[in-house]
């Protein structure tokens, strides 16, 4: 015979709940991490210089040979973003944009802003300087020589 207290224990061991006073614990939802852009557009400003740089004219690809050497896309962001390399085309095109301000002067800035941008992914100290649209070139004040400070007044 059972006692009391066994049949009471045996009775709440043996119980069930309503499904209205069930409470179902869940597992938190894992974050979620953005996903990351489309490899399509990851590359696209890369692509668009390639292309104007493929559309130069036979002439500017003669002459800017030694600072592309390798006509590669991957050769071409590699050469392009050498200091040494950015400086010899921003001379290239500083002097092709004086002698003849018509041709190619849209490709050639879209190109120098490219890599110039990209450059101070790495640099963010270096920028080009701001000047009045109109205002009169002046090579002493508006281009850094070897011999010029890094900063100060220009």
């Amino acid at each position: 015979m059972l006692t009391w207290i066994q049949r009471f224990l045996h009775c709440w061991n043996n119980r069930r709940t309503p499904p209205s006073q069930t409470t179902l614990i869940q597992a938190p939802k894992p974050p979620t991490t953005p996903k990351p852009p489309p490899l399509i557009n990851l590359f696209e400003a890369e692509q668009r210089a390639f292309n104007c740089f493929q559309h130069l004219s036979d002439s500017s690809h003669s002459a800017l040979k030694g600072i592309f050497k390798d006509t590669t896309p991957s050769g071409f962001l590699a050469c392009g973003l050498q200091e040494k390399n950015i400086l010899s085309f921003w001379d290239y095109c500083k002097t092709r944009l004086i002698e003849n301000p018509d041709q190619e002067a849209e490709q050639l800035t879209e190109l120098f802003n490219f890599f110039f941008q990209r450059y101070r992914l790495a640099y963010p100290n270096v920028q080009i300087q701001t000047v009045p649209l109109g205002e009169r070139f002046n090579p002493i004040a508006h281009i850094r020589t070897p011999s010029s400070p890094v900063s100060g007044t220009v």
